[in-house]
């Protein structure tokens, strides 16, 4: 993928030819953006430079008449040049960026019309292809630019008949959430809301802050939320979102079309995962469509404020325009929601800087080392194995928990005595599984896969009450009340698709994990 320029009308061309002039651009960088007004003049307040109005950004590049004007560099929380041609470069001939902007637009006008006609065609032979499976047509909206241009191209080619869906993990910047409330004005499409169902400053004390190794968060707030959203639809589901093959190596390998693994009876389709950056935005202003405001201020890609990976960069402009007192627009109605979870999360990482950085908590969070730490396990001997001929039996040395007869409802039907905490398999089952509520052994007799009972054992005994596996149900049987898991056994048709789950998020990430061992190994 490639940006070129054209020099007779000074724009950057998505095709080697400009369709103004028709003659033929030279290469100018591997892909682009414009750099609007209030990044321009915080690169000029932290450089101590004046920048040129019609600029682009590519990777820390300043790029000015198709060539690069500066280079600069993020280390510490501080912006530093790293290279400087200023000097090749006449004076700066006062152009504001909005002709600027229109002329890129018509200088790329056939070459838009190129990825459009492609992506609406792709739409069509989706929706037709899936046409008598799926109940609804959806579009995921994250408030970024590209579920902008997305949502537009699928409203375009189906006229009506589809929904935007917004997964809030409750960590948005103010900027995303009043884009939200502008997008439900200007589309005119039904936009529906999710949260996840638990809380993220509550997890960061169950599982430890994330990092860019122990990412549970975007399971647990974005795909929980998704679920969540997804099973008032009805399953299965079309789905088109914005992912683009430029945004990172990972997704670059990304299919156009898939069965979501993360979001049950979801199929995802990918209209613009070819479209480069500069096309997105050339699309955007020559439809005239809204967008969130965080791209004025710098960010090249908008989601959750507090991300482990957030580029240094993106930490200088989110400490710039949304942390510190003196600068950002507070006039938004969700800045104080967004000022307390900040404050609450960094209280966190100063907490965890104490215990476990041999820096400061402000040098641990400003300078980013929170999201390069990596898992520091540690694993107690929870449960003993014991077992002798056709008996097994399991030792919960800190008694067996209230979560236990839950988990193992979708190995088998469970029944609990009112009358005190025993609980036992029913008698139709071939085999025994017994114990009590706080008591200390659990027995097992007969054909059970002892395989699954460990897992569940495990889950257990590490179950920090996320709700991820709630939404694999696919009769909705499991729920999260008051932080435990609850199984509904009467409506469970033991699939087991709760117990084959390869990501639980306690098993995956929880650094004091509790565990199995044998009895031979006390």
């Amino acid at each position: 993928m490639a940006i070129y320029w054209c020099k007779n009308c000074q724009v950057p061309l998505l095709k080697h030819n400009c369709c103004i002039c028709g003659s033929e651009g030279e290469y100018c960088s591997s892909d682009a953006r414009f750099i609007f007004e209030p990044e321009k003049n915080l690169l000029e307040s932290k450089l101590l430079i004046r920048l040129p109005e019609c600029i682009l950004y590519n990777t820390r590049r300043v790029i000015y008449k198709g060539k690069t004007f500066i280079w600069f560099t993020v280390k510490e929380g501080k912006i530093s040049l790293r290279i400087d041609k200023r000097y090749e470069f006449k004076e700066d001939n006062g152009e504001h960026l909005d002709s600027f902007i229109e002329r890129a637009v018509r200088a790329n006008y056939l070459y838009i019309n190129e990825l459009v006609v492609e992506a609406q065609n792709f739409i069509l032979k989706i929706l037709n292809k899936f046409s008598g499976i799926v109940k609804n047509v959806t579009v995921a909206f994250s408030g970024g630019k590209d579920s902008i241009v997305v949502a537009d191209l699928v409203a375009k080619t189906m006229k009506e008949g589809f929904i935007l869906f917004f997964a809030d993990t409750g960590l948005e910047l103010p900027d995303t959430y009043d884009f939200i409330d502008e997008v439900r004005k200007f589309m005119k499409v039904e936009l529906r809301t999710a949260k996840p169902d638990i809380d993220f400053i509550e997890m960061c004390q169950k599982l430890e802050p994330p990092s860019k190794i122990m990412r549970w968060c975007c399971t647990l707030l974005k795909a929980n939320a998704a679920n969540k959203l997804v099973n008032t639809f009805g399953a299965p589901i079309l789905n088109f979102d914005g992912i683009r093959a430029v945004e990172s190596h990972a997704r670059a390998e990304y299919p156009r079309v898939y069965d979501n693994r993360k979001i049950q009876g979801q199929v995802t389709a990918r209209p613009i995962l070819h479209w480069p950056t500069l096309a997105v935005w050339l699309y955007i202003f020559r439809e005239k469509l809204p967008f969130n405001k965080a791209y004025k201020n710098g960010f090249s890609r908008v989601g959750c404020g507090i991300c482990p990976y957030n580029s240094t960069y993106d930490d200088v402009i989110l400490r710039e325009f949304y942390v510190n007192s003196n600068t950002g627009d507070k006039n938004s109605k969700y800045w104080a929601l967004w000022k307390e979870k900040w404050d609450a999360f960094e209280k966190i990482i100063y907490d965890f800087a104490k215990t476990h950085s041999k820096c400061d908590g402000k040098r641990f969070f400003e300078e980013g080392y929170w999201k390069k730490r990596k898992p520091n396990r540690t694993y107690n001997k929870t449960v003993i194995r014991k077992y002798k001929k056709d008996l097994f039996s399991y030792t919960f040395l800190n008694g067996i928990p209230t979560s236990l007869p839950e988990f193992l409802k979708p190995i088998t039907n469970i029944r609990m005595y009112s009358t005190s905490n025993w609980f036992r398999s029913c008698k139709q089952n071939p085999g025994i599984i017994a114990g009590s509520i706080g008591g200390k052994e659990l027995l097992i007799i007969g054909d059970f896969d002892l395989t699954l009972v460990e897992q569940q054992i495990l889950r257990a005994i590490n179950c920090v009450g996320c709700g991820a596996c709630t939404y694999l149900c696919p009769v909705e049987a499991i729920k999260i009340e008051k932080g435990k898991i609850k199984i509904n056994q009467e409506r469970c048709v033991r699939c087991g698709k709760c117990i084959k789950i390869k990501n639980c998020v306690a098993l995956s990430y929880k650094s004091k994990r509790n565990i199995i061992v044998n009895i031979e190994t006390i």
